[in-house]
């Protein structure tokens, strides 16, 4: 079994584009890390892209790949 890492910024923190991703990757045996919920924006928020890249930053060396 092949497992990979991959890191994932997500347009927001709707299902659709967070967490169903981490879902269909789990089906693939892959690990799909996002960012902490409170860093992203929602439907009318926007997110917090400083803290975002620092998430990014901290952790891009874990991962196999990264898709922003």
């Amino acid at each position: 079994m092949i497992l990979v890492n991959v890191g994932l910024v997500p347009l927001d923190n709707r299902p659709c584009t967070m967490i169903f991703p981490a879902e269909i990757g789990k089906i693939a045996n892959i690990n799909v890390h996002t960012p902490p919920k409170s860093l992203l924006g929602n439907f009318l928020e926007p997110g917090c892209p400083d803290s975002i890249l620092k998430w990014l930053e901290e952790n891009m060396r874990k991962w196999d790949a990264i898709i922003l």
